[in-house]
């Protein structure tokens, strides 16, 4: 069975040594995964507008195309999260001090929330940024991708 045509995620909870799950794009609760607790890597949750349900995947560290959550503050509880991806704000990530890899930020214009990310080392897409004075506490950067066409 495709993941994709998946509705409910009662059929996968036996598999407890799964350690990535992608494309889940239909579903908007994901309650049954907290069971699976070697889950690692969440991808394509673009329906998704909640995490509170993944606060007990403590071995997460990769989560993409949340373009639907608006609400941060639940992921400062999952401490190996060290990817994240397509997002539309940062507010309250300063907390994550694992984190490396912020992909894909094309909608956002401001980053002063990242000073504090002092292990970050990639930084994608950030195509509507018109200030690079934010980045420069960033001194483990090791890839930047920007839309210079904003800043000239």
């Amino acid at each position: 069975m495709c993941v994709q045509e998946l509705t409910e995620l009662s059929e996968l909870t036996e598999l407890t040594e799964l350690t990535e799950l992608s494309e889940l794009t239909e579903l908007s609760e994901l309650t049954e995964l907290s069971e699976l607790t070697e889950l690692s890597e969440l991808t394509e949750l673009t329906e998704l507008s909640e995490l509170t349900e993944l606060t007990e995947l403590t071995e997460l560290s990769e989560l993409s195309e949340l373009t639907e959550l608006s609400e941060l503050s639940e992921l400062t509880e999952l401490s190996e999260l060290t990817e994240l991806s397509e997002l539309t704000e940062l507010s309250e990530l300063s907390e994550l001090s694992e984190l490396t890899e912020l992909t894909e930020l094309t909608e956002l214009t401001e980053l002063s929330e990242l000073s504090e990310l002092s292990e970050l080392t990639e930084l994608t897409e950030l195509s509507e940024l018109t200030e690079l004075t934010e980045l420069t506490e960033l001194t483990e950067l090791t890839e930047l991708q920007l839309g210079l066409e904003q800043l000239l």
